[in-house]
């Protein structure tokens, strides 16, 4: 202070005192109840680093709110007083401990609820790291108020107890989480209850019923409980009853399940979504048949129903089809090429039609080539795009419709133009007409080889085959040559076409692709039309499963053989000279803006011994 006033020439040149306000005055019941010496006593004051520590958290925090992209993703958050860093954590034990949960309470596994935001069922892409980041990392959710209890029983044996937490405080979890973030909607489903997210064990007796742990607020409360839970007493009679204990192992096996990151009962719908779609390009190919006329439809109307399913039989491809042509209806193909290097430039289409009257009294051929010659196929390329031509991933040959002639069309021309494809006379020689001209309404199948992705091309160009109300079913060729080949992956327009010996010439032309899906589609369901309950498909079908088995082992023992080389030991070895620490050994990188290193300086490198022409030493 001396040195102070010296510099500024003197204590005149302070600024004048200004008068202190006077203290406020205490209440006499204050001054009994605290004594009058409180408002001196710095111990209650929080120490020093108390104070730092809170106040990295407001940084940390506020650093949060800045970091977040604006909108919906940016929660208004601050760091809660529920576990201030100066107040010392209370680890003492519950007396509480190993009571009953009373009834009416719904729980959720809380290992379940730490892993929350992490769960794609329950919390969409684009918000999970702004929530984790707002209410999970770095422990924010132990510092929650949460009453926890736990299940630790014979009756379903585990390494340690099972967590719980009431369901109402998950929802007010949920509820702030949807009120910082608006557009996540994070909610809790039917379907995750199943699941095992929201148990309820009112059905249960006392003994298999959640017990009271402790009331937590901080990691270090939860993981002091846990380490302190009583120990399962053994089972003593009488028993629980066989059908609660078989409830009680399914729930607390759902809530382990549900607590890990990728649960058995997610696994269980995947499988089941995965069984779906077999299931539907099994009834896709059973579709195709009846409209080609190599099927019967169940009369599901009929005094006999099940007649049509016990007649089926194999079909003679050399003959015509044997049964009515379902829906009498017209199959449409439509393919799609779009340019590699911007897939939405869309540069041609191709449709192929074929008229299931024109196959009546005609026989289809082994694979169905002998109705090839009813296909009619068009082709369009957009002249706004006709000089781009794909050569990096795929080679196309848009000059090369083996079908065909190519039409030109503008890019405004392109939904008047492929509507005519729709209606008469369905890509046939002859004016096309139009819904208003009075023209038979006819049903129409589409079809495609991966037909969604031909579909949003064509959204994408202004054109929606779906927009039409004529549209009867949707059917795709990769799904059905999944179902005759029992493969999981689907197969390229290619490889299906050779799988029947079928030459496909100039394929990623769009003409000559849809030509070749009415192909594809043609020879599954002739193919599997004719095997149909023969022993020699279900010996093919048998050796595929083997020749699939045996590859798979090879391959698992392949994998196993790998990692078992490379552990030898030498004879005479004894680990070699030391080797000096690195930091890059380590994976420790030196990146821009990050805080210095505190402690001993490297070692200098020894000399090398070479100079410069002036002198100079060279670390080399």
């Amino acid at each position: 202070m001396e040195r102070f006033v010296l510099l500024i020439g003197g204590e005149e040149k302070l600024p004048p005192k200004m008068p202190q306000p006077p203290p406020a005055a205490a209440s006499p019941e204050a001054e009994a109840e605290h004594g009058s010496d409180d408002r001196d006593d710095i111990s209650k004051l929080p120490s020093v680093d108390a104070v730092i520590t809170e106040e990295s958290l407001w940084q940390r925090a506020q650093k949060h709110n800045a970091s977040l992209p604006r909108g919906v993703l940016q929660p208004q958050f601050t760091p809660t007083s529920a576990a201030a860093p100066h107040e010392p954590v209370d680890l003492s034990i519950d007396t509480r401990m190993g009571d009953p949960a009373p009834l009416g309470i719904s729980f959720t596994p809380f290992g379940a609820v730490t892993k929350l935001c992490y769960k794609s069922d329950i919390v969409r892409q684009p918000f999970r790291q702004p929530l984790a980041t707002a209410f999970f990392d770095a422990n924010k959710i132990y510092t929650r108020d949460w009453d926890l209890y736990y299940v630790w029983s014979d009756y379903y044996q585990t390494a340690k107890p099972t967590i719980f937490v009431p369901e109402h405080q998950v929802r007010a979890l949920i509820d702030e989480i949807n009120l910082a973030f608006p557009e996540a909607k994070v909610k809790i489903t039917d379907e995750l209850r199943e699941d095992g997210l929201v148990i309820n064990f009112n059905s249960l007796p006392k003994e298999l019923r959640p017990k009271w742990l402790g009331h937590c607020i901080s990691r270090d409360q939860h993981d002091y409980w846990i380490a302190n839970t009583p120990p399962p007493s053994p089972v003593k009679a009488p028993m629980a009853a066989d059908r609660d204990q078989e409830a009680f192992k399914t729930y607390m096996q759902n809530a382990n399940d549900i607590a890990k990151a990728k649960s058995k009962a997610k696994k269980n719908r995947t499988n089941q979504a995965a069984t779906v779609r077999k299931q539907d390009a099994v009834k896709q190919v059973l579709r195709a048949q009846r409209y080609l006329g190599l099927a019967p439809k169940k009369d599901v109307e009929g005094l006999m129903p099940d007649m049509a399913a016990l007649s089926i039989s194999a079909v003679d491809p050399s003959r015509p089809a044997p049964h009515p042509f379902d829906s009498d209806a017209i199959i449409i193909a439509i393919d799609c090429e779009a340019y590699e290097n911007s897939p939405r430039v869309v540069t041609e289409i191709g449709f192929a039609t074929l008229d299931t009257r024109d196959l009546r009294n005609n026989a289809p051929g082994a694979v169905g080539a002998d109705w090839h010659k009813h296909i009619r196929g068009r082709h369009f390329r957009i002249i706004e795009h006709k000089h781009l031509i794909n050569y990096i991933y795929c080679r196309g040959c848009p000059d090369k419709f083996d079908y065909g002639r190519t039409e030109f069309i503008r890019k405004d021309d392109i939904a008047s133009k492929l509507t005519e494809c729709f209606h008469e006379p369905f890509s046939g020689k002859g004016p096309a007409s139009n819904a208003s001209s009075g023209e038979e309404k006819r049903n129409i199948i589409l079809l495609g080889h991966d037909i969604s992705q031909d579909i949003n091309y064509c959204s994408t160009i202004g054109f929606q085959p779906l927009n039409r109300g004529n549209i009867l079913d949707v059917l795709d060729s990769a799904d059905m040559y999944r179902f005759y080949a029992r493969d999981v992956n689907p197969s390229s327009l290619g490889n299906v076409c050779y799988a029947f010996d079928l030459t496909a010439w100039h394929p990623h032309n769009a003409g000559n692709d849809a030509v070749h899906t009415v192909w594809a589609f043609l020879a599954v369901a002739i193919k599997e039309a004719s095997e149909r309950g023969s022993k020699d498909a279900a010996k093919k079908l048998d050796e595929n499963v083997e020749r699939k088995t045996e590859a798979a082992v090879d391959q698992a023992r392949e994998k196993v053989q790998e990692e078992a080389d490379g552990w030898d030991v030498e004879d005479g070895e004894d680990g070699g000279v030391a080797v000096p620490p690195k930091a890059e050994d380590f994976g420790f990188k030196k990146s821009k803006g990050q805080p210095r290193v505190f402690g001993p300086e490297e070692p200098a490198a020894p000399p090398s011994g070479f100079y410069t022409m002036g002198g100079a030493r060279l670390d080399v």
